[in-house]
């Protein structure tokens, strides 16, 4: 499995994956699918440019074997601050308790170590 921040072009990908975990867990996060599917297709673009680099804010996909299964976002509420704060973490139900939840929130952690990092990989 590996765990790639979002790049620039992503938002495409980027709605589909928030839209599925929205599915899956429709009481777990903040937003409701209506609302985040009725964002227009520049607005997931923004969200994706806005994870996509920096320190100050980060988005992360959880793929395996070329799919995307996963999602993890954090920010940095004060921009030199160490704390980076896990805003939301999903991982679709078939892979669930091979790691990548670990991974994703390690990630999240090193992020203000490893600023140029792109990839990891577990499992």
């Amino acid at each position: 499995m590996e765990v790639l921040r979002v790049t620039a072009g992503d938002g495409p990908r980027l709605k589909l994956m928030r839209l599925a975990v929205l599915e899956d867990a429709p009481s777990a996060f903040g937003s409701k699918h209506e609302s985040e599917a009725s964002r227009t297709d520049t607005e997931w673009a923004q969200r994706a440019v806005a994870g996509s680099h920096g320190s100050d804010r980060a988005t992360f996909f959880a793929q395996l074997d070329e799919e995307i299964v996963g999602l993890a976002g954090g920010y940095r509420e004060e921009r030199f601050s160490l704390i980076v704060e896990l805003v939301s973490m999903w991982v679709a139900p078939r892979v669930r308790g091979r790691g990548s939840e670990t991974s994703s929130s390690t990630q999240l952690q090193h992020g203000r170590e490893r600023r140029t990092r792109r990839a990891s990989r577990c499992g």
